[in-house]
């Protein structure tokens, strides 16, 4: 932990997977906050089969999610909806990364949680739009971009070391 805990207080739903959320929200806990990360027990985060694997742990899962507390919901069943329901109420802020198909589907779209918090900050990360159903990940943000064409050989470029896009 960080000795300046700026967000001391501050109560965040981390509804994201993989890398751009995960980490956005890994750095809000790091200065403090109190982040409770969803999992879905029907569909996890596919990070958790990311290497280094260790016992069947990833590390890259883990080093994205330290200092998260955990709550595993499937919001198909009403009671687990009314549980996020109720963490709502009480949040800050609230991080997602799905597609507006997705949103809608579990009813989690900003409109239906502000209504529950109006004070609730409702941060949406996606790699295209708010009405794409486009699923967009750095690996596809690089190869339209033209970045792998640096990386790799013109017949066969490659996907750069880190996540930059």
């Amino acid at each position: 932990m960080f000795s300046q805990q700026f967000f001391s207080g501050i109560t965040v739903i981390d509804f994201t997977k993989v890398f751009g959320g995960p980490f956005a929200t890994k750095t809000l806990a790091d200065y403090g906050a109190t982040v409770i990360k969803i999992e879905f027990d029907t569909f996890p985060d596919p990070a958790k089969s990311f290497p280094p694997l260790h016992n069947g742990i990833s590390g890259y899962y883990e080093m994205l999610n330290f200092h998260k507390s955990k709550l595993e919901l499937n919001l198909k069943y009403e009671n687990d909806r009314q549980r996020l329901f109720d963490l709502i109420q009480t949040a800050d802020v609230f991080v997602e990364n799905m597609t507006p198909h997705v949103k809608k589907r579990l009813g989690i779209e900003a409109k239906t949680l502000c209504q529950k918090n109006p004070r609730l900050i409702y941060a949406s990360l996606t790699g295209v739009d708010q009405e794409s159903n486009r699923k967009y990940f750095d690996v596809i943000g690089q190869a339209e971009s033209g970045l792998m064409s640096l990386s790799g050989s013109p017949q066969q470029p490659m996907k750069i070391g880190p996540s930059v896009i």
